[in-house]
């Protein structure tokens, strides 16, 4: 186990080096992930047939991840492509780069509710790449997008992973989720959203978007209209037909493509091509995900999580003391497997369904990536998407995640004691 670790911390370091050291982090996770399952053969006690059956499976979850975002990059790259997210822009019509940034984070936040984190930082940061902020404020806009993806999604069932566990695993109604986790989410992202504004958007700059010349589809409206209802079916399919997500997603991409096939070829350019439109794809980011799942998988698969959580619950530290270390570890390890654990942590018999620490683990395991860039789905989309790395976002950003995080726990806390 300490070998294992020691070799888990020092990919992780390469990661959070990344731009020091001159590798990829996709190379840095692929090969992390690969060795720790390597080595598990090699440890004594671990027979091959069982491990290559525990790999199997943890591949096919991984694999409905990978599905799921490759799915959704290439349904936002189509209405990319088509001129779609000018749509957005002439409905609201910001005027300034202030106005953007609380207009798009905002707009993040509940559709984050409705879609979920990963697939709303996909949008938000497709749409602020067109923009004439400068590097530097797309990368702090993108940033405040991340929290306000991953706060959105924690008062909704199906807005992110963490909650929609403990809502399957009936540990928590839905009515539950939004009554309690709503205003704590709201203030989680408006405190930091107040301090970005101060500190990174202070002077009203005019704001406008890229306008790309030639005509490349001739229907935005209709394009943009049709790619986000198909985005916003993921979930309703999910619960209709009893579909896993990324299937979910893979049958609105399927719908997309074949619609833009038949009913907007003649009037496509080569540039708004299908197969034009895969080559866009940054599969790196994909590479990504597959390393680092694969690693915590390997963590899992040994026991950490479960020793972790066995060391937590000996602690004798309250519930809400207990959700946020275990919110703080999600920023640093996957967030499904350790709160698959934390669940173990408390017996039902003891924690019936709509207790309260249900409503911390749901709020603090959702919430707590944000802490760091690798510490949610969407946080990782984003550093290959406007090339934010671990250092730059550990040094603006993990702090005012903090107080976000600090100010929803202050209200949570206090909507507990009065309930």
């Amino acid at each position: 186990m300490l070998l294992m670790g020691s070799i888990f911390v020092v990919g992780y370091m390469a990661i959070v080096f990344e731009h020091s050291l001159k590798l990829n982090k996709a190379g840095a996770a692929l090969l992390t992930g690969t060795t720790l399952w390597a080595l598990l053969n090699l440890y004594p006690g671990y027979e091959t047939g069982i491990l290559n059956h525990h790999l199997t499976e943890s591949m096919a979850e991984i694999a409905g991840i990978v599905f799921f975002i490759l799915s959704a990059m290439v349904i936002v790259e189509i209405i990319d492509t088509h001129h779609g997210f000018t749509v957005i822009f002439d409905l609201i019509k910001p005027q300034t780069t202030r106005g953007f940034v609380w207009i798009a984070g905002w707009g993040a936040f509940f559709l984050s509710a409705i879609l979920d984190n990963l697939t709303t930082t996909i949008v938000m940061i497709s749409m602020l790449r067109k923009t004439n902020l400068d590097v530097r404020q797309k990368m702090c806009a993108a940033s405040i997008f991340i929290i306000a993806a991953n706060a959105g999604g924690v008062w909704s069932p199906i807005g992110d992973i963490t909650t929609t566990m403990l809502w399957v695993n009936e540990k928590i109604t839905t009515g539950a989720i939004v009554v309690r986790l709503f205003f704590p989410s709201v203030l989680s992202f408006l405190v930091p959203l107040l301090i970005v504004t101060f500190m990174y958007f202070k002077k009203q700059e005019p704001f406008s978007i890229e306008k790309k010349e030639g005509d490349v589809g001739g229907y935005p409206k209709l394009i943009f209209v049709l790619g986000i209802c198909l985005l916003a079916s993921v979930p309703v399919f999910k619960m209709l037909i009893h579909i896993p997500p990324y299937l979910a997603m893979m049958l609105s991409l399927g719908i997309f493509w074949i619609i833009i096939e038949i009913f907007f070829r003649k009037h496509s350019s080569a540039v708004s091509d299908i197969n034009s439109i895969l080559k866009k794809i940054d599969y790196s980011t994909i590479f990504f995900f597959i390393g680092i799942l694969l690693a915590v998988s390997a963590l899992n698969e040994i026991g950490i999580f479960s020793e972790m959580s066995r060391i937590i619950s000996r602690s004798n530290l309250g519930i809400p003391a207990v959700t946020a270390i275990l919110g703080v570890l999600s920023a640093i390890v996957d967030n499904i497997p350790l709160l698959a654990a934390a669940m173990k942590m408390f017996p039902v018999e003891s924690y019936p369904k709509d207790h309260h620490v249900w409503t911390y683990l749901a709020f603090c395991t959702g919430y707590g990536g944000n802490l760091l860039i690798i510490g949610s789905a969407a946080g990782v989309a984003a550093m290959s998407f406007i090339n934010i790395s671990f250092i730059w976002f550990l040094r603006r950003f993990t702090i005012i995640a903090a107080i976000g995080f600090m100010a929803g726990m202050a209200v949570l806390l206090l909507l507990n004691s009065v309930s």
